[in-house]
């Protein structure tokens, strides 16, 4: 599973994933994973960017506590950093 999560954050920081469909996405598949199966290391990692999704502004409103969408790729891409680094 956690396979299917990369590839889905690497297709999204290559531009290949719109930024809203992305969040739907990884919120529903990474709440189908089990967490006893899956590594810690990871799981600090797929929980930040969970909780960015949470923080995406698609609808633009500027609010100052929301990602804009170049916010919200720069954190993932932040994230997929400690990702690949961990394996």
């Amino acid at each position: 599973m956690n396979e299917e999560l990369n590839y889905m954050i690497k297709s999204f920081i290559n531009g290949e994933y719109e930024a809203n469909k992305f969040c739907y996405d990884f919120i529903d598949k990474y709440s189908q994973i089990e967490v006893n199966n899956l590594e810690r290391k990871y799981l600090y990692i797929y929980d930040d960017i969970n909780e960015a999704c949470s923080l995406y502004d698609d609808t633009n409103t500027h609010d100052k506590r929301l990602l804009n969408e170049t916010q919200f790729r720069e954190e993932v891409k932040k994230q997929y950093k400690k990702l690949i680094r961990k394996k």
